[in-house]
């Protein structure tokens, strides 16, 4: 999707020529890339989500898996095979946000409860301090 989005940010020049409804090579490019690289990534978010025991309750990581999944099929649809009344299933981002959310909560406790404990070099032996 980076490589995706550098071209869209090339084929800005493009604009007059799209609309006009000259040949736009480079924003025709995007379509087919984003019909690939919506589930690429969302296929990366399921297994993240499904994966990580650690990040959330099993409820919210299947909450989070549904809505990526939702949104890899919304790019095959939409992109792919330009079904644009499949649009909604981009809102499917809502769900997979409440897993990332959640998960990143639990990243920064689990960084802040290491950072509060003492360094290994302080301790004696037998692992008291």
């Amino acid at each position: 999707m980076a490589i995706e989005v550098a071209v869209e940010l090339a084929a800005a020049g493009e604009a007059a020529d799209y609309a006009a409804g000259r040949a736009a090579p480079l924003t025709a490019l995007t379509e087919p890339m984003q019909a690939v690289g919506w589930p690429a990534w969302m296929l990366g978010f399921v297994l993240l989500a499904l994966g990580g025991h650690a990040t959330a309750p099993g409820a919210v990581r299947i909450i989070g898996a549904v809505g990526a999944a939702a949104m890899g099929v919304g790019g095959i649809l939409v992109e792919g095979l330009k079904i644009v009344d499949a649009g909604p299933l981009f809102i499917g981002g809502a769900l997979l946000a409440v897993w990332m959310t959640w998960a990143g909560v639990v990243a920064v406790r689990s960084r802040r409860d290491t950072a509060a404990a003492p360094p290994p070099a302080t301790r004696g032996r037998g692992g008291r301090i």
